[in-house]
């Protein structure tokens, strides 16, 4: 359960999928707008059906492994799927390692959109700290805003790698 939403594994059409219902109407239509518009991004689920606060997604992948973390062919296919959601003008905003997942193919797949901005909107600072796996900082940082930039991503991607990798949390400012 997220902070913004309650995920449940399904099947749909007798396809596993995901239920997403979101606690906030707001969330939820950001959420479908930017899914939409990146339909066809290998590596990011689809909109099988919508409600009202409510979306069914596909396909559902696995939590990814370390391993999986640490192989190069699932790394440069990861960052493809990243470098997509950025050409079409957009930033993730929530990369950590829970939020990248794998299909059955090995493929990554990445997923919750729900914190997702277009590139240059302005975003707290601390929500793109906490993209981090869970890396808390000052409450003084919290008040600060910056625009959301493809480097966030990028960034908060590294920093779960890093953790990933060393069992150890980093922060950094950029």
């Amino acid at each position: 359960m997220g902070g913004f939403s309650t995920v449940y594994r399904a099947s749909y059409e007798q396809q596993k999928c995901v239920m997403k219902f979101h606690r906030s109407a707001d969330q939820s239509k950001n959420e479908v707008k930017l899914l939409k518009q990146f339909s066809g991004i290998k590596g990011i689920p689809s909109i099988l059906f919508e409600s009202s606060g409510f979306l069914c997604l596909g396909p559902v992948g696995v939590q990814a492994s370390p391993s999986l973390l640490h192989n190069a062919s699932f790394l440069k296919a990861l960052v493809n799927v990243i470098s997509a959601v950025h050409k079409r003008d957009a930033c993730h905003c929530d990369i950590r390692s829970k939020n990248i997942l794998a299909t059955p193919d090995g493929e990554p797949l990445l997923i919750d959109f729900g914190s997702a901005v277009t590139v240059g909107a302005h975003v707290p600072r601390l929500s793109l700290l906490f993209a981090a796996d869970e890396i808390v900082e000052s409450h003084a940082i919290a008040a600060v805003e910056v625009k959301a930039a493809p480097a966030h991503d990028l960034e908060s991607l590294a920093r779960s790698l890093y953790i990933t990798i060393h069992q150890k949390y980093v922060v950094s400012v950029f």
